[in-house]
């Protein structure tokens, strides 16, 4: 059964031996969000890449961006979830300087969300890969009034 559930894996394995964005995934592991800023046409990109869609540079520099945004757009899924999934799942588009994040929202009630509601980073632990390292994706939860 764990050989079907890794061929149908969601989650990107994160080692460096698997994936050139490994710094991204250990910025998560300690709860920061990262991406990368091409220094050649001075544009921050996301999802992270390995190469500039602007310019096809290689290089690109790690920066850190802020831990918090805001919602821009949010959908409730409350039927069809998969198994192993939290339900209701909470999706949003959510703005952090700029950049358009689609991810879950996560330790939210879903009457509490609205468009332009303030939220934190908040990295959610997925599985572990073949090494046995913890894997993380960004996912984010709503910050409290009186936080």
């Amino acid at each position: 059964m764990s050989e079907y559930f890794r061929a149908i894996d969601p989650f990107p394995l994160q080692s460096s031996k698997n994936t050139r964005l490994t710094p991204f995934y250990e910025a998560l592991r300690s709860q920061k969000l990262l991406t990368t800023f091409c220094p050649r046409c001075a544009l921050r990109h996301w999802p992270p890449r390995v190469v500039c869609p602007e310019c096809l540079a290689a290089r690109l520099d790690w920066v850190d961006l802020p831990s918090r945004g805001t919602v821009h757009a949010y959908t409730i899924q409350d039927t069809g979830v998969p198994p192993g999934f939290p339900r209701p799942l909470i999706f949003a588009v959510v703005l952090v300087e700029g950049l358009r994040i689609f991810t879950r929202l996560v330790e939210t009630e879903p009457t509490q969300v609205e468009r332009g509601c303030t939220v934190r980073l908040c990295p959610s632990a997925v599985g572990w890969d073949p090494e046995g390292d913890e894997r993380y994706v960004p996912t984010f939860a709503l910050v409290q009034e009186n936080a």
